[in-house]
This record gives structure tokens, sequence and C-alpha cells, in this order.
């Protein structure tokens, strides 16, 4: 036993950790290939033992406060010409490294030194097929010779980005992956640090989608600085350090893996289109103005599958189709009917038409708000993302609804022209074929969720005009008419007939969102703006005049008019509205100095209260509206734009990755995408810093306000802050002021969690502020107690003090076993510090330990990098600084393989 008189026992295995862990796995893997046999082979073996040899060195990465797992791990070897083999490791239960190898490999090298230095053009080589499969032979590459794509981002003479990856692969092995099971995928994460061609690989030939999205993840932040060959720095005219984007350009377009027909599919396309803006970012310039094909080759990847699929040779939007319609033959072959020239004349014996879903309106989405999340270095939008989006929200606002129904279906008058049925068959009218055309909502949505995400500034040559003007235009108008929509609908039952058209309440709450987004992105960025929040005096009152055309924008009287609505407008369109007000409510407080009594978060919060009170006031509404006054005091009301994440895409699976990972999302076996659009900073996100300033001097009031300290706060603030306060417990109690009458907390034990997550985060030892006003007790009849309020403030009673003492003695059971298990959760948590620490203090000297295998490694500091998602770069850097990371602070490890003896 230690000191304590804790046992210092090894730590539980993987089975026990699961259930009773208090944190993930987090496993590096390294891998490395050399040849083994000569200087490398054994000097006291009796034969040397000659071939390609893999190592594999795995590193549990122990964070502070968390425990280590221990287990067996499945490693999956893929070689070259097919040959996959499957072996059981185990991990170190005491956090130290493991080496797992050696592992012959078998197979032929996937591409020769002489080919790839051909490929090169550093010489002239000879058409020769490279080793491997999936190679077609190709012309050799001289000085100014062969090219892989044109001016146009477009593949040459059938060269594939895989075909280039594999030519820098000069050994047998094609991918590796750990726990290809997923046996600790659910609560950790493991990231295995191998070649770009062998991640290139996996992403097009391993046929798991989780495979699929780990090669995506690990390629948005390749390459590595020293790659295999340093002599080679192109293949074919393409960059070696471009060919990982370009590996992601054709797992977006689509374009299949060799002898494969089948592509990836729209889910693992889509990551592929966030994994190209997470790599453009890496690599992006230092400024927005620089201009070239290569400083934003990521971005110029985005915008020609756009281009491609979704615009028209007038370079006009294309309506999103949800559907799409096949023709069958009878001999077995399929086409897709909007493929078909109008003019053919189709028999209706010859074919069978079917419906199939069509899910490209997914890639689209992704890649709008990949688009949108590319940035400069330091940290502004590019004017080529700026003019994109310009088009996209433009062409698709009030005004142009009629544009969002095709030509088509529309007759000489305006009208609609109804379909004629024609040999039974709904979709073949007069020998021609017309294709269904869709409200474009869900792009509309996407875009102007996107919206959040730029960051751009006024010029110094004009600082009066700022570029989101435009913007702001749009998206007024197009917030607009989708409020009229709403309104349409409610009005009018028969609503298909008024001619507006249905609403899907999609469009509202992301216009709400994003106008809010730039109206406070422009007066953070531009001093001619600022007093359209300063006019504000407690960021409810109206304003006083109108500064220009957007003032009213800024002022919380807005989206308050939105939110109070009659008759009410939908749920999402009410909690973005007030969303909003929470948003401007406390950007108001940014401005204001501590005498002067930063009530913007108390403004919001007593407003988004009393939504949750009202009678008329759903559940689900109840439920956002407490959401968002979490979000409020943590700093993620205007960062993590909840209302419009769920909204915007109707897809749970989706919005809840990006409220995780941000809007880039992330990776279960690697780090975070999104740390740049995920760190609220005055450089890269102005709209959410201003907003979280305010709520840091807003949040300060609520736990400082009323404490013997507090000689800053008049003493109505202090009332104001003690009514809040008992006007949320007695909510979270079901209490209401009606006697008799049931809260909206009785019966709805979510809400009520919710709101006390709430009350723990604001006033965990309880507020400081009731506890000053029932000390004024004794002047509870005089004028100015009842003129401050002071009397709505709840009073504890000897009866309620009886009761709370029962209380205590009834739930005293369940507090010691409660006690008791976070105890035992601390002294599992510090096991791998207490065996680091023993070992040190033996310090022994060996070999093996000398490089770090098989003894405790010190724990690592959870830093600013950790907490934004990089938790293998966090790790590498600590080890680095430590000496531990195996590079050049220390000697490399070179395995020898010995005689059949087991001698190593």
């Amino acid at each position: 036993p230690d000191a304590a008189g804790l046992q210092n026992t090894d730590p539980e295995g993987f089975p026990n950790s699961f259930v009773r862990g208090s944190g993930g796995l987090y496993l590096r893997v390294g891998t490395h290939i050399e040849t083994a046999g000569g200087e490398s082979a054994a000097p006291h073996a009796p034969t040397a033992v000659k071939g390609i040899h893999l190592h594999l060195y795995a590193e549990q990465v122990i964070p502070e406060k968390a425990i280590a797992f221990g287990g067996p791990m499945t490693i999956r070897v893929v070689e070259n010409e097919g040959q996959c083999r499957e072996f059981v490791r185990n991990i170190s239960e005491d956090g130290s490294r493991v080496e797992w190898g050696p592992i012959f490999l078998h197979a032929k090298p996937v591409a020769s030194n002489k080919q790839q230095t051909a490929a090169s053009g550093t010489i002239e080589g000879s058409d020769t097929k490279p080793g491997g499969a999936g190679f077609a032979t190709k012309k050799k590459a001289g000085i100014g010779g062969d090219v892989a794509y044109n001016d146009a981002l477009l593949h040459v003479e059938g060269y594939q980005a895989i075909e280039l990856a594999r030519l820098t692969n000069r050994t047998p092995l094609l991918w590796v992956r750990v726990d290809p099971e997923g046996l600790y995928g659910g609560i950790g994460r493991i990231t295995t640090f191998q070649q770009d061609a062998c991640v290139a690989d996996q992403l097009f030939h391993d046929g798991d989608a989780t495979g699929q999205l780990d090669a995506i993840r690990t390629l948005a932040e390749r390459p590595f600085r020293i790659q295999g060959s340093v002599k080679v720095t192109s293949v074919y005219d393409a960059r070696v350090n471009e060919i990982p984007v370009r590996v992601l350009g054709d797992c977006l377009r689509g374009s299949v893996a060799l002898h494969s027909s089948i592509p990836h599919t729209p889910a693992i396309r889509a990551q592929a289109a966030l994994a190209i803006a997470q790599w453009q970012n890496n690599k992006a310039p230092a400024s927005r103005n620089v201009v070239g094909s290569d400083s934003w080759l990521g971005l110029n990847l985005l915008l020609q599958y756009f281009k491609e699929r979704f615009e028209n040779d007038s370079r006009r939007i294309m309506p999103c189709k949800f559907t799409r319609k096949v023709l069958r033959k009878n001999n077995g072959e399929y086409q897709y009917l909007d493929e078909i020239k109008r003019n053919v004349n189709i028999q209706r014996g010859d074919v069978d038409i079917d419906c199939e879903e069509d899910e490209e309106y997914r890639v689209r989405s992704a890649v709008v708000t990949a688009i949108l999340c590319i940035r400069a270095k330091d940290g502004q939008t590019p004017a080529k993302v700026l003019k994109f989006i310009e088009r996209i929200i433009c062409s698709g606002d009030g005004a142009a609804v009629e544009g969002q129904i095709s030509d088509a279906l529309m007759d000489r008058n305006g009208r609609r022209r109804k379909r004629v049925k024609i040999a039974d068959d709904p979709y073949l009218t007069d020998g021609t074929m017309e294709s269904s055309t869709f409200v474009a909502d869900s792009l509309m949505a996407d875009a102007l969720l996107a919206l959040c995400h730029i960051n751009v500034r006024p010029t110094q040559m004009d600082p009066s005009f700022h570029p989101v003007l435009k913007l702001m235009q749009a998206c007024r108008r197009l917030l607009n008419w989708s409020l009229y929509k709403e309104e349409t609908l409610l009005e009018n039952e028969e609503t298909a007939r008024s001619g507006v058209g249905l609403s899907s309440a999609r469009i509202a709450p992301c216009a709400i969102t994003a106008l809010v987004s730039l109206a406070l992105l422009r007066q953070s960025t531009s001093s001619s703006a600022t007093k359209a929040v300063l006019i504000e005096d407690e960021a409810t009152s109206p304003h006083a005049n109108n500064v220009d055309e957007f003032d009213d924008v800024i002022g919380t009287n807005f989206y308050s008019d939105i939110f109070f609505k009659k008759p009410q407008l939908s749920d999402v369109t009410r909690a973005a509205a007030a969303q909003a007000v929470a948003c401007i409510c406390c950007a108001v407080d940014r401005f204001k100095e501590k005498s002067e009594g930063p009530v913007g978060l108390l403004t919001a919060l007593e407003f988004l209260l009393d939504g949750i009170i009202d009678p008329t006031t759903t559940m689900g509404l109840r439920l956002s509206l407490a959401a968002i006054m979490y979000d409020a005091c943590t700093g993620k009301v205007c960062s993590v734009q909840r209302i419009a994440s769920i909204a915007g895409c109707n897809d749970l699976g989706v919005s809840g990755a990006r409220l995780f990972d941000g809007p880039l999302g992330g990776c279960k076996g690697g780090d975070n995408g999104s740390s740049l659009l995920m760190s609220v900073t005055e450089l890269t996100n102005p709209t959410a810093s201003s907003v979280n300033d305010g709520a840091r001097k807003g949040l300060r009031l609520l736990k400082f306000a009323g404490t013997p300290r507090d000689k800053e706060h008049q003493p109505f603030i202090v009332v104001r802050v003690a009514k809040l306060a008992t006007k949320l417990w007695r909510t979270i109690n079901g209490d209401t002021e009606v006697p008799g009458a049931y809260g909206v907390c009785s019966r709805d034990g979510n809400l009520r969690a919710s709101l006390l997550m709430l009350w723990q985060w604001i006033w965990p030892a309880g507020c400081p502020a009731i506890v000053q006003v029932q000390s004024w007790r004794e002047h509870e009849k005089t004028e100015q107690y009842i003129r401050l309020g002071a009397h709505e403030v709840m009073q504890i009673n000897e009866d309620e003090k009886r009761s709370a003492q029962a209380e205590e003695i009834a739930t005293a059971e369940l507090k010691r076993v409660v006690n008791i298990e976070l105890d035992r959760q601390k002294w599992r948590s510090e096991m791998a510090l207490k065996a680091y620490q023993k070992h040190t203090k033996e310090a022994v000297v060996d070999s093996a330990v000398s490089q770090g295998l098989g003894v405790p490694l010190p724990l690592v500091a959870r830093d600013e990098t950790w907490k934004l998602g990089g938790w293998a770069t966090s790790a590498s850097c600590q080890r680095r600084a430590k000496g531990l990371d195996g590079g050049a602070a220390i000697s490399k490890v070179r395995l020898k393989v010995a005689s059949s003896a087991g001698e190593t």
C-alpha cells in the first residue's frame, strides 16, 4: 500500500474499464518498414533472415486524471497482391509503449525505385507496368513530358490520384488497420501513422465505412513533413504534397477505385468534402487576397465539383432532386431518366420505370458547408468564397421564387402545367420526358447556416463598406419570404391553392441565425456600425433612431416580435428567434463596465425562462429554450448555432456530430478537423468572441451579485438576480404562482434535469443574491423593499427547514454510495501516475528501457491543443519535449531478427 493506504495494483483490464472507466482509450500506433538481413540481422544468429519487415509500435496516451486500458487488440495487415492477415496483440495496462512486430511481408513492392523516379520526371523511364493490382501501363515521364492534371483540375490520359499515390509506395504494405472490429471504437480514439499511399489504398479498397472515414481524416492532415523519398517531389507533374487532397477529390467526385465499378457512398463522399476543407485550412496561404490555383487547390476542387454537378450551361444553380427515375430494360441494363435526351421515344413495353433515392443532396450540403469554412492563415474568408455564396443566396431569395419551378412545368400564363398520363405512365408525355423539380429549401438552408462561418472585414480603402451587406440584404428577403409562407400556411388550410406553396420551416430559422450572425460580424469588425448595439439601454428597449437600413436587425425587438407573433409560428422559427435575442443581449454587455451593470445575460435568461413558463409553449420548444439558456452561460450560444443546426439539416446524426465536432466534423480515430472553426477568438470568430465577452461579464454578475465582497452592483440588480433564481428554482420544483396548479416541470423530467443542470452551473453552492435579499427581511414592510420587488424573492420558514433536514437524512445513504464511487474513480485515475512515479524512483538502465519500451510513460497534460481535439498532436509535442517520442532525441530502434530460438 502507498502512503494513503491504497493498494497500488495493476489497473483492471478492458471489460471492467469499459464499465467503470472515467475516460476513453487514446492509442497511437506507428509503422516502420525496413529490409531485414545483412546489417539488420542479428550478429549472433546462425543464419540471417532476409526480407521486408513491418515494425509496429503502440503507445497508449493517458491524459491527466484518466485511466489506463488493457486487453487484446486485433491488427489487420493488408499487403500487395491481395494478401491479408490478422494478428492479436496486447495493450500494456501500465501505459507503456510496446512493440507489435516484426511482421514479415511476403508480397512484392507496389512500385520500384526505377518506376518512381521515372514517373517523377527526373530521369527517362521505360514504359513499365508497376507491380501490384490496379496499375495500367503509362507513358514515360521525361522532363516536360506527361502530366496527370490539366489547368481545369481534370484527369489527363486516365490517371487517377490513387495511381499517383501508389507510385510513391516502394513497400509491399497497402495499409494497416488497428482494431478493425471496433471493439474499442465506442470508447476511445486510435490513430495509425503510416505513409500517405497506405492511407489512400485504405480509402479506396477497404470495404468498411469506418476504415474509409479514418483514412479520410488522416489524409486531411497529410502530407507528413518527411516523405519516404526526399528525391521525388512530383509524380507525373503532380506534386507529392498535393496527392492527399487529390485523392480526396477523386473520392468526392465519385471516382471508382481501380478494377472496381462501385464508387463511395454519398455519406463517405460528404465526409471527403469536409476533409478537403480541413486540408485547405491546414495548407492555406497567409492572406485571403493571395491568388493562384496552387494556393487554393482544395477550394478549387470543391468549386469545380459544385459547378459540374449542380450548375447548367448558363451557370444557373439547378434545384435539388431527392429521387431519380430509372429505366430498367429487359436485358438487365438500366439508365437514369434524366440522362436521356428529351427527343428520345421509349416504348412502354421495353422498360420498367422504378424510383430510387438520390442522396446527392447530402454531398451538396457538405460541399457548401466545406466551402464556407475555408479560411486563410489570417482567419479571413477568401473573396472567391464570398462570390460563391452570394450567387446561391441571391439566386434563391423571395424575388426569384418562380425560378425554383422549371420552365417545362409552366404554361404561357405562368401557371403550373398538369402532367398528362400516356400509356399508363405519368412520366412519359408525347414522347418527351420531364424531370421532377423540387423547391431548393435544402440548398438554401445549408447556405444560410454556412454563412455563420464566414469571417471578413472591411478594406482599408473603403472602411465604411462592409462585404457582408449584400448577404444581409438577401438574408432579410429570404426571411421575410419564409415568414410570409408560414403565416399563409397557418391562415389558410388549403395553402397549395394560394400560389405561395408549402413551407418546410427550414429556411426561416437558418435565415434568422445567418442574419443575426452577419449583423454581429459587421458590428464587431466595423467602427461605423458600433451604434447599432450601443443604442440599446438594456438590450430590450426600442431603438431611438435608425442608423441605416440594417439597424433593426441588430436589436432584440426585431426577433422578439417574431417569437411573440400571433398566430404562433413553428417551434424552430421561434427557437431561432429566441437564440438571436440571447446573442444580442450578451453582445451588449461587452461594452459595459462592472459599475454599469452588465445585465444582458440576465435579460436573456429572463426572456427565455418566461418563454418556458408560458402555457402555450410546446414541450419541444421548452427543451430548446432550456438548451439555449445553458449555451448562453457556457459560451456556445453563437458558435454552436444549435437551433439552425438541427432545423436546417433535419438529421439528428449530422446535427449531433456538428454540435460535438464542429462544422467540419471529426474522426473517432484521429484529431478533430474543426479546431480553427471551434476556437472562439477575435481573429478566427469575432462574432462569437463578442457574444462570449459579454456573456462572461453577465455570468460574473450572476455569480458575484449579493456576495459579502460585492460593492459594485446596486440593490435593484441584486434583486433582479434573486428574482430570476427564485423563478428558476420554483420552475424546477414544479411550482406555479397559482395555488394548486401544476408547473411545467411537474410532469417533464427532461426539462427539470436541463434547468437543474443550468442551476448547478451558475450557482453550485447556492445563490448569494437570494441570501442577501433574505437578510433584508426586517425591512419587508417598507416601501423601498416593495418597490425593489424583494417581496417576490423566495423565503424559507421553519417548516421548510425541517423538511430539508428530513430530506438530507433520507438521501444520506445514497450520497455515501456516490462518494465511494467517486473516490474509487479518483483512485483508479491515479494508478497510471503512481506506476510512472515508481518507475522513475527505481531508475533501471536498459537498452529497451532507454527507448521507452516496456516502461510506464508520463501522463499527458490536457493543453489547449488537446482541448481543441488535437490529442495526437498534443501527445507528440509533449513526448518530444521530454525526449520520449522515439525521434531525434532517441537513437533509432532497429529490431533484429534472431534465430528460431527466439532471441532478439
